[in-house]
């Protein structure tokens, strides 16, 4: 039901994003009830598991015996099912992957989660996503400048070891990120094709839908006549 729900609006309210014809508080009321979804899902990910759809990690491929850093999570079992065309039964909380350059994929159950996956790490010039607070917003133009190995007084701040330095906003805007902070502002960039079907793809669409449409939404919130 959710599932059905969340495509009908996600796609109305992208039809409304891109139609200038559409009133900005028709877009901002679709957009709001998204985000109401979004919430839901957003609770219930966090409660199953450690891992969401689309989150950046980095994979251990057993063929080359080695960690690889450009991995993706394409999806996440809410209860246990048969997959790869039912060939394979994976318990809930299984994580689907794919990783060098979306080449290889495999299930992971979670037991096994802990030794073959970790969050994304971050290198110098690798391409991020930037919270930008000033904006309330994603960045998606960010850059990595520079990783620190050892904790360092850089730029009037005391920062940890592996603080990140990144460019954002048209290379307009820097900022340093500590560790502890990298989940609320900071994400590896990945290519990756959503497992058809999957409602925490959905979570994925409802995001860009999100902060396509986020300043229609502001717009209808401060506007007297909008209730």
């Amino acid at each position: 039901q959710g599932l059905d729900q969340a495509w009908s609006i996600a796609r109305a309210v992208a039809a409304m994003a891109a139609d200038s014809r559409m009133s900005t508080s028709a877009t901002a009321r679709g957009l709001a009830e998204i985000l109401s979804l979004e919430a839901a899902w957003e609770l219930g990910a966090m409660a199953e598991g450690r891992f969401g759809v689309g989150d950046p990690v980095n994979v251990l491929s057993r063929a080359k015996g080695r960690w690889m850093r450009d991995g993706v999570v394409v999806s996440v079992l809410a209860e246990d099912a048969f997959v790869e065309d039912g060939t394979l039964r994976m318990p809930a909380g299984a994580c689907k992957v794919q990783y060098d350059r979306n080449s290889c994929a495999k299930w992971i159950p979670p037991i096994s989660l802990e030794a073959e996956i970790r969050p994304a790490d971050f290198e110098k010039d690798d391409a991020v996503s930037v919270f930008c607070r000033s904006m309330g917003r994603w960045m998606a133009d960010g850059v990595v400048l520079d990783v620190l190995p050892g904790p360092e007084f850089v730029d009037g701040l005391d920062m940890p070891a592996g603080a990140v330095k990144v460019a954002y906003a048209t290379g307009n805007n820097a900022k340093w990120i500590p560790p502890r902070m990298f989940r609320d502002e900071l994400r590896a960039l990945r290519a990756w094709t959503p497992e058809d079907g999957d409602v925490q793809t959905v979570m994925s669409l409802v995001r860009e839908v999100a902060e396509a449409t986020q300043d229609a939404l502001l717009a209808f919130v401060s506007t007297p006549s909008a209730a």
